[in-house]
Parts: structure tokens; sequence; C-alpha cells
């Protein structure tokens, strides 16, 4: 009988874990002008992707302690060998748990931007949304820091769109960038219509449009922006268009629904899960090239 128990556990454990290859890329969180942020979030998503292979290797080892116990006939040895694996499989699943629990923990607490801010009334433990104290020394194309600018522009700056674009070094013509379109696409064409709200997809600032100008800045007599400086949805520290997009729950749907299943298309789509956050009254996903707020 015993050869028959290896060709079945054999089998059943490549169905389960060949596709799992396919799942490794897109763990790394940039390519190129990488943060400490970004080692934090890819450190997160190798833990992620480990801890699912981890659940498929319990799961397998349950299967294959009941295939040996289902087999065993008469064999006492065989039964017992069956029952050990099964609690042995439960045992690491418990130590699985919580070393997840501990060490997610730990990396969101590094990553937390609510900590920076001394404010967690809107950290969630279980998700990385890092935006670390910036230590970017990227400058606008007039030589100005990019983002909280130090300076303050001059009204024949405020004055001209052109200039003032130039000044926070981002498109004078701001609109979506290729990357969020491309998001924003394939999004809309896998996820069931009837959970988004067409009329409510949102990129760059439509009640101020200038903030997409200035990243965020309230400078040239504005008031407020809709999003914080630096956000995503203004090119973030570096990025010349729009690196954001809020998708709204239709009416009738949940948001929590419309969540989870742009989340789950979120390796389709080609970007990372952790950049996919619930704000209150709408889902915002953050492009993978963005460095910045989210």
């Amino acid at each position: 009988m015993k050869p028959i128990t290896t060709i079945i556990s054999s089998v059943f454990f490549s169905i389960i874990l060949i596709p799992q290859v396919s799942l490794a890329q897109g763990l790394v969180s940039c390519q190129s002008n990488c943060t400490v942020c970004d080692f934090i979030k890819t450190g997160d998503n190798i833990l992620g992707f480990l801890i699912d292979i981890s659940f498929i290797l319990v799961v397998a080892f349950i299967a294959y302690g009941a295939i040996l116990i289902m087999t065993s006939g008469g064999n006492k040895s065989q039964f017992e060998k069956g029952k050990k694996a099964i609690w042995t499989s439960l045992t690491g699943l418990v130590i699985i748990l919580v070393a997840w629990v501990f060490v997610h923990s730990l990396l969101s607490v590094l990553a937390g931007r609510n900590l920076y801010q001394g404010n967690f009334k809107d950290w969630v433990w279980n998700e990385i949304n890092c935006t670390l104290p910036s230590v970017n020394t990227s400058t606008s194309k007039n030589g100005s820091p990019v983002g909280n600018n130090v300076n303050t522009p001059s009204p024949d700056v405020c004055a001209s769109n052109s200039k003032l674009a130039n000044f926070y070094g981002v498109s004078s013509s701001f609109k979506d960038s290729s990357e969020i379109v491309a998001i924003k696409n394939c999004l809309i064409k896998n996820i069931d219509s009837s959970l988004i709200d067409s009329n409510q997809i949102y990129t760059t600032e439509r009640t101020n449009p200038k903030c997409n100008l200035t990243r965020g800045n309230t400078v040239c007599e504005i008031n407020h922006c809709q999003h914080r400086v630096n956000s995503c949805h203004y090119g973030g520290n570096i990025g010349t268009q729009s690196l954001a997009i809020d998708f709204n729950a239709a009416p009738g749907t949940s948001e929590q629904e419309l969540f989870e299943a742009i989340k789950s298309f979120a390796y389709t789509c080609g970007f990372n899960a952790s950049n996919v956050i619930k704000e209150g009254n709408h889902t915002h996903i953050s492009a993978t090239s963005c460095r910045g707020n989210d």
C-alpha cells in the first residue's frame, strides 16, 4: 500500500504547489529609486507569499495524514503515523499564525504613516501602507525641493499654471499616467460592472484642479486640497501625472465587497494588493511606481 500512498501524495503536492510559482512574481515593491519603505513592503510581500505556501503545505500534510489513516486497514503503525501527521500539521498551523501576526504587526508599525504622524486612529495593522518620513532629495525642474516646498511660489508663478507646474515638477497638462490608465481599464474589464459606480471613479483632483499642479501644497491662495501633500493622486514625490485612482461602489453594493473584488485582481492588473486601501466611502489604489503618500 505504501507505493500507492506515495504516488497519491506526490500528485497532490504537485497539483497544489506548482500554480504558486507564478504568484511569486510581483513580490518586489520597486525596480529603481527604492526607499526604506519599499524594502519593508517587499519584505511583507515575501512574508505573505511564504505564509500562503505554508498554509498549502499544512493542508497537504493533513490530507497526507488522512490518506494514511484511510489506507491503513489493520496496520496500526500506519494509522498512528497518519494521526501524528495531522496533529503535527495543526500545531504547525498555530505556530505559523502566531509568527505571522507578530512579524506582520512589527512591519506595519515600522512602516505605518500614522505612527510617524502621531495618529493611530486609522491604522490598520494587517495592511502595509507605508509612508516613512521622506529622505528623498528629488527636486523640481527649477531646483526647488519637491513636496512640502519650503519656498513659496512667487505671484507671477502662481498666476501661470505652466510655471506653477514647472515649480513643482509636474506636467502642466496634468492627467492620468499610462500606468494608472492600464489599472483602471483592467479593473473595469475584470470586475463585475454591478459593483462599480462608473460615474464615481476619480484619479486627478476635480474640486480644486490647481492642487494637481502643487502636489497638494496649499499655496497660491489654495485653502484646501482633497488629498495629502505628495499624494499618489498628485504623482507622489517624483511622478509628473496621477498615479492613483479611487473607485466607489455602485448603489446597493457595499464598499467592502468592491474592496475585496479589487484586491483579488491586484496581481492580474499589475499592482500590489498592499496598495489597495479602503478609505471609508471608497477604495483607493496606488500605482506600484508611486513614491509618496497614498
